[in-house]
């Protein structure tokens, strides 16, 4: 006959791997609250795709799939125009004062806040970026060609000696996607890896740098310049140029990622629009280039834009990402070291609000309790979530398991 007897053993919640982190973030201590997103008043159009705040205009424009909207305030939106080829916005010193220039086929918007015109122009851009005075620019017919203007910026394409001009790449890398500042050089987003290219005084002395950075396909609108750092999604996941190689970024959140939308950077942090296999729909990420955590915000939003926060646009509404919403925590798998059943007795979890203890299909929730709830439930392996709105410092599970002898 087997004689049968049972101990007690004891797991920290917060450090089984797989964990998942809705607006809240790991702390040297446990979790603490972070973003959520908050609908906030406005009406902004729906089906946008993109939106581009210029900082130094005060003015974001908005595309949807065919029209471009204008707003200084993120509450009341005028549209502009339709438009086709491919948008994008910079930025421009005209007569001394910065203006936001939105770039479509064959028309050209600016604005500075108070007025706005147009300029209709015969060419055809894909991507590009003010620097230096220049707009720098993929051709929307020939992606593998860069071409820029004049000192003038958008309006001047005049070509030759110290004017306008352009260059072709080599076709290795493939096609433009986007292009931005990096330090003092410009960066080509392509859709096999990155160009660097020094462009500083007279195109004579324009050149293009030799750098390890191919990848695998890279995702449009996702490149943004963080903490030092280039940051965007290829087919792989998040990555991160420094300047001489690209690296794969590791983070919590990295299984089943892909990024469907557009990203921003604030505040030292990377967020673009993903769709998430862990969550099974699509979210916010949130990365912190300064520690390493990342973390989901719960919204299916179309399109991001970062002015004194984040703003999210999704189905015809406005969100701001902030502080001080509810979070939710789900762990990694909990087995208390063994495959054996066990019976989890206790969980102790000082400043959630809500507990839940799943185990397969089953699962028991708890609410309105004191530091502590005590389950009962029978199983070889599982998972908590917890719920609440402030930080909770350690959460610790108690199982009973039984031990033949």
């Amino acid at each position: 006959m087997t004689a049968v007897k049972s101990k007690f053993k004891s797991a920290d919640v917060f450090a089984a791997d797989g964990a998942v982190y809705i607006s809240c973030r790991k702390d040297n201590e446990g979790i603490a609250p972070a973003l959520s997103a908050e609908e906030i008043t406005g009406a902004p159009p729906s089906g946008v795709v993109r939106a581009d705040f210029i900082k130094g205009a005060g003015v974001c424009f908005l595309y949807t799939a065919t029209e471009l909207y204008y707003t200084t305030n993120l509450r009341m939106y005028t549209k502009l125009f339709t438009y086709t080829g491919q948008p994008f916005t910079v930025w421009q010193m005209v007569d001394g004062v910065p203006n936001a220039v939105a770039v479509t086929k064959g028309n050209t918007a600016f604005s500075d806040g108070t007025k706005f015109s147009d300029y209709m122009t015969n060419i055809n851009l894909y991507c590009g970026v003010v620097h230096c005075g220049r707009l720098f620019a993929a051709q929307a017919d020939n992606r593998q060609k860069l071409v820029w203007s004049g000192t003038g910026g958008v309006r001047d394409w005049e070509q030759g000696m110290g004017a306008g001009g352009y260059l072709y790449l080599d076709p290795d890398r493939g096609d433009m996607l986007d292009i931005l500042e990096f330090g003092e050089k410009l960066v080509l987003i392509r859709e096999y890896g990155l160009t660097v290219v020094n462009m500083f005084g007279s195109p004579e002395n324009f050149s293009v740098s030799m750098t390890d950075t191919d990848t695998d396909l890279i995702v449009k609108n996702t490149a943004c310049v963080v903490g030092g750092k280039l940051y965007f999604f290829t087919k792989s996941g998040l990555c991160s140029f420094d300047g001489s190689r690209v690296h794969l970024v590791e983070h919590a959140h990295a299984s089943g990622l892909t990024a469907v939308g557009g990203a921003v950077e604030f505040d030292g942090k990377y967020f673009a629009v993903c769709q998430s296999g862990l969550l099974g729909k699509k979210a916010i990420l949130c990365y912190d280039t300064e520690n390493g955590c990342s973390y989901f915000i719960d919204l299916q939003a179309e399109a991001l834009c970062s002015s004194d926060g984040v703003y999210a646009f999704a189905a015809g509404k406005l969100y701001k990402l902030k502080e001080g919403g509810g979070w939710t925590y789900t762990s990694g798998r909990i087995d208390f070291g063994t495959a054996k059943k066990k019976t989890v007795t206790e969980i102790s979890a000082q400043g959630a609000d809500g507990i839940e203890l799943i185990c397969g299909t089953l699962s028991r929730v708890f609410k309105d309790f004191k530091g502590a709830v005590r389950p009962r439930m029978r199983g070889a392996c599982f998972t908590v979530k917890l719920t609440g709105t402030g930080a909770v410092k350690k959460v610790t599970a108690t199982a009973e398991v039984t031990i033949g002898i």
